[in-house]
């Protein structure tokens, strides 16, 4: 019963498994610099979808469910797409414009997250 309450509520908010997600995760032990990274990407990423016609919804930027990390501060974008072909789309694209080049000290790219910590 569980399931099936959660898999509708899932499919009527637009979640997975319904869409895929893609969760990035930059960290820097300067929060201002920080935060300036994570605003600039989010920028860009909204900028290069727009341009390319991609359809995304982004999250973000926002203090990670865990901010800090063995005295680093994190951040993270999340970003969700309606289909696998609209994230290979969008993750090829980001690869070839060297999008996720930030100032930031670290940036993880989560496909398909199994966790939001």
């Amino acid at each position: 019963a569980f399931a099936k309450l959660e898999l509708a509520n899932r499919r009527r908010e637009g979640l997975p498994p319904y869409t895929r997600m893609v969760r990035i995760i930059l960290s820097d032990p300067r929060m201002t610099k920080l935060q300036a990274a994570a605003a600039d990407l989010a920028r860009r990423i909204e900028e290069l979808l727009f341009k390319r016609g991609i359809k995304a919804k982004l999250l973000g930027p926002q203090a990670a469910r865990i901010p800090r990390l063995r005295d680093v501060y994190r951040y993270d974008l999340v970003l969700i797409f309606p289909a696998a072909t609209a994230l290979l789309a969008a993750m090829d694209l980001f690869k070839s414009e060297g999008t996720l080049r930030v100032a930031a000290r670290n940036v993880v790219v989560d496909v398909d997250p199994v966790s939001l910590q």
